[in-house]
């Protein structure tokens, strides 16, 4: 997910050695035209291109995966060295843009994992960004969302997430995730994190067509007694009531 312009795509495909099938998504037309020009150029040839809305992803490929890679959009504030106008172009209101839409993104990358994949069932989550709102606190509200949990990345660098930072706290296990900043490691300012997808949730069977529920059923006599027509009564001379012209006394 949020695959432009295909840098970690073609690395996975390595690693796949060109075999299975990866499917390479996102929600901007011309950033997959991007995509499949640097998949062409690498000689990748076991991925397809998606163009859908992140979001509904999981609707259209409910547990449809065996690891998923999000690569969610950020602030960019561990590449600064890039666009040093990071500094002055965001604000509080963008990164709370940015941590509302991650939030989503994740959710969704969750529910299109099939937690059963004997392979799989595993997302990673990662940004650029070094702020702790786009990192440990979007990875927070997932763990307290989905039954999912968090796994060790296999990264021997890194510097563990945090658990407390100013008024956050959070779950122990986010020290699993890892912290990667240019002035210590020397490359751009990074965040990963590994969760393992627990369980697929239970499809409810929906109800026939023809099928009401017992409250349904009740409230749909209510609403026909309501529109039932009431015909006075009209009285004889002799004060019997006497038939009006549908037959009803």
């Amino acid at each position: 997910m949020c695959a432009p312009p295909g840098g970690k795509t073609s690395h996975i495909a390595t690693l796949m050695k060109n075999s299975g099938v990866m499917f390479a998504n996102d929600s901007n037309l011309k950033l997959c035209t991007a995509i499949i020009g640097n998949l062409h150029r690498l000689g990748v040839n076991n991925a397809v291109v998606t163009n859908l809305s992140g979001h509904d992803f999981c609707k259209t490929h409910p547990n449809g995966f065996d690891r998923i890679l999000l690569d969610a959009p950020c602030s960019g504030t561990g590449v600064i060295w890039k666009d040093p106008s990071v500094k002055m172009s965001k604000d509080s209101q963008d990164i709370q843009r940015r941590h509302t839409l991650q939030r989503e993104l994740i959710l969704a990358a969750l529910d299109a994992l099939d937690a059963k994949s004997p392979t799989g069932g595993y997302l990673v989550y990662s940004t650029c960004s070094v702020l702790v709102e786009e990192n440990e606190a979007v990875v927070q509200y997932a763990l307290s969302k989905r039954d999912c949990k968090l796994v060790p990345t296999g990264l021997e660098i890194g510097i563990p997430g945090y658990t407390k930072f100013r008024d956050y706290r959070f779950h122990p296990s986010l020290e699993l995730t890892r912290r990667y900043y240019p002035h210590v490691h020397n490359i751009d300012g990074f965040f990963v994190a590994k969760i393992k997808k627990l369980k697929n949730p239970k499809s409810e069977p929906k109800p026939k067509p023809e099928e009401k529920t017992a409250a349904e059923q009740q409230e749909s006599n209510a609403e026909k007694t309501e529109k039932s027509p009431k015909f006075p009564k009209q009285q004889t001379k002799n004060g019997k009531s006497k038939k009006n012209k549908n037959g009803k006394k």
